[in-house]
């Protein structure tokens, strides 16, 4: 101090509070059954843990669910992110119906179409209609994405044309009795 010329020191200790915000960053919030969405933390992370126990920055998501991540910052603070909402969505699984009976008589047809709307569809055949009309044997498959972008192939249907004609004929005899 100036008036004693002694020597005075005191302590005075900053805590400086920690402007870091954690946020989860993800490659997607929604995906199809067997795709992956990876959720990532960055930022001055000194150690984390994921809702799912994980301690890595970066994790891999297969199922849908609220994720979390609680940090320790490089300040010592400890933070929560807020909740990430992830959907893995089902993969579609058409199933075809037929208008009629898959067995037919020689120039018959069926109408195939499946039991739901699709965004698109492509037939086994090419065709990218939702419906298509067969009139030859074979097994058909429509494979089709949904409004949330995933894809999906139905079971086969088997069409079998029989080789006959569907129609009868008949012949009338006025014959000598006069009818």
């Amino acid at each position: 101090d100036s008036l004693t010329c002694n020597f005075v020191a005191d302590t005075i200790r900053l805590i400086a509070k920690s402007t870091y915000r954690p946020v989860i960053t993800a490659s997607a919030q929604s995906a199809c059954d067997g795709d992956t969405i990876t959720l990532s933390i960055l930022g001055p992370v000194v150690s984390l843990k994921w809702s799912t126990g994980e301690v890595t920055s970066s994790i891999k998501v297969t199922s849908s669910g609220l994720y979390f991540c609680t940090v320790i910052d490089s300040t010592g603070c400890t933070k929560t992110t807020p909740v990430a909402s992830i959907t893995i969505n089902a993969l579609p699984k058409p199933t075809i119906i037929a208008n009629r009976s898959v067995v037919l008589c020689l120039d018959d047809t069926v109408d195939l179409s499946t039991s739901k709307q699709y965004q698109t569809y492509r037939w086994s055949t090419g065709s990218t209609s939702p419906s298509i009309r067969v009139s030859v044997s074979g097994t058909y498959t429509v494979s089709v994405i949904d409004s949330n972008g995933c894809s999906g192939i139905s079971d086969t249907i088997e069409v079998t044309v029989l080789n006959t004609r569907n129609r009868a004929e008949f012949q009338f005899d006025a014959g000598s009795n006069g009818y």
